[in-house]
């Protein structure tokens, strides 16, 4: 299972744009945290022009045990994401200048959110 809250397609004006931002993603697997690291991202749209990540990591059984608010607040400048009103990642690199959707999804028989 991979839950995730994010926004595909989000762009800027004059540049590749970027492919999207995760406000939220959830990976299982030993190399992720076994799903107990709760993942904020903002991708481009060519791996090439890279991305940037934050993450948070939590007690075992924290996120399937509650419910939680997920959240990313945009500003002109930067992006911060938030679990539970605690801020766990900011950047003020690639924040897109385009208004997005917001997705809900759950990924299932692929538990490291890969796209393999």
């Amino acid at each position: 299972m991979c839950p995730a809250f994010w926004m595909p397609n989000v762009l800027n004006a004059g540049d590749n744009g970027h492919a999207e931002i995760d406000i939220m993603e959830i990976p299982g697997g030993p190399a992720f945290g076994n799903g107990h690291t709760v993942y904020g991202t903002v991708h481009t749209r060519n791996d090439s022009h890279g991305y940037r990540h934050g993450n948070l990591t939590l007690p075992d059984s924290y996120f399937s045990g509650n419910y939680h608010d997920f959240a990313l607040l945009w500003m002109p400048n930067n992006l911060t994401w938030f679990v539970d009103g605690n801020m766990f990642y900011t950047t003020a690199e690639l924040v897109p200048n385009t208004p997005g959707r917001a997705l809900l999804t759950r990924v299932s028989g692929n538990p490291t959110c890969t796209h393999a």
